[in-house]
């Protein structure tokens, strides 16, 4: 069964949330990809490689962090519709406020179901294939969502001035934090972390989405475990440099994490990386 966005959508529509939880949960691969590089600071790279997998701490970013200018943009306020419904523009100005304070309370990373033979996700993200690529065991995919692409963004009015309006009395104590209603506008909002446009879709993109509203300038790094991820392997690039390959394979030389190096498949007529 492949993930359906608007089967999604209608489940939230229909205020069944915790169906619509499961379906999306239920449509998680077993297995996720992460493309990276290896950073020219020695010391810099030595700590984040420790972290990530000594530790089992990932590091999540702050959208503004991202390579997509219209991250999290996907909804946008619909100014049109509500001067019609006679809304002030300071009021306006105040609901693209509160807009943008929701893009930000989101701390993201971005992994990939295409596995390791794709040439343009090793160029892109793995610094032209000099960098690696990591493979995740889906313990629990509570936290990951898959991305969906679109050719259009999304005008919000109602949504954002009503889900607005039950925070409020959420804070106020007015109703519970868990009122079906409450938590109906929450999710349609945080589905703007799903949607991107349609020339990002060769990534096959699902993302670990977690709230966070400390007030962390760029990210913060979570424990994999309680994200629901186990590594299970490392593709190092084929252009990945000895240094760089000697440290990883001495770096997990005592750990239960597999160690693969690409290389091309040259004299066949497939257009392939293996290990």
């Amino acid at each position: 069964m492949k993930f359906n966005f608007n089967e999604y959508i209608k489940l939230l529509n229909e205020e069944k949330i915790d169906l619509a939880n499961r379906y999306r949960m239920d449509n998680i691969p077993k297995k996720l990809f992460k493309y990276t590089e290896f950073s020219e600071d020695i010391i810099f790279n030595e700590k984040k490689l420790k972290n990530l997998f000594l530790d089992d701490e990932l590091w999540m970013a702050r959208v503004s962090a991202l390579n997509d200018p219209f991250e999290l943009k996907a909804f946008y306020l619909d100014r049109k519709k509500l001067e019609e419904n006679k809304y002030s523009l300071i009021a306006i100005d105040n609901l693209e406020k509160a807009l943008a304070m929701i893009r930000s309370l989101y701390i993201i990373t971005s992994l990939t179901s295409t596995g390791v033979n794709n040439m343009p996700m090793w160029a892109h993200y793995s610094n032209n294939h000099t960098g690696y690529c990591i493979e995740f065991e889906i313990v629990n995919p509570i936290t990951i969502y898959p991305v969906t692409y679109e050719k259009k963004r999304i005008g919000i009015a109602s949504i954002i001035t009503n889900y607005l309006k039950l925070a409020s009395d959420v804070g106020k104590r007015i109703i519970d934090e868990n009122n079906n209603e409450f938590l109906l506008y929450r999710a349609i909002l945080q589905n703007s972390t799903m949607i991107k446009h349609e020339s990002w879709s060769y990534e096959n993109e699902y993302r670990v989405i977690i709230p966070m509203e400390d007030d962390l300038l760029e990210g913060h790094r979570m424990n994999l475990n309680t994200q629901g991820l186990k590594i299970k392997s490392i593709y190092l690039g084929i252009k990945c440099s000895p240094e760089n390959e000697e440290y990883i394979r001495e770096l997990l030389g005592n750990t239960k994490i597999d160690v693969y190096k690409m290389e091309m498949a040259e004299y066949g007529s497939d257009y392939e990386l293996r290990y």
